[in-house]
């Protein structure tokens, strides 16, 4: 939505930080209101920020369509794509 990820990916790569020491956040938005839409918006997130992973995955706004994007979260959330962890 904001076509901002791709420049965040390479900025992520260019500093030099590990991975696992930046906390990264993406929305998933109105074109992906379905399950397999939202699928394919997060494989296209993970492409343009350059990672494998991604610590924070939202829901850009309520949809009526926001239970199916939220399944397309759980496969996610099961392949490793995304991860619940103790921020504290």
């Amino acid at each position: 939505m904001y076509e901002n990820e791709y420049i965040v990916g390479c900025a992520v790569k260019e500093s030099g930080i590990p991975r696992e020491e930046l906390f990264l956040t993406t929305k998933i938005y109105r074109p992906n209101t379905t399950c397999q839409k939202a699928k394919s918006g997060i494989e296209q997130s993970l492409n343009e920020l350059q990672t494998d992973y991604i610590d924070l995955l939202l829901i850009h706004e309520p949809y009526k369509s926001a239970p199916e994007m939220y399944e397309a979260f759980k496969e996610a959330l099961r392949d490793g794509k995304t991860f619940l962890r103790n921020l504290f």
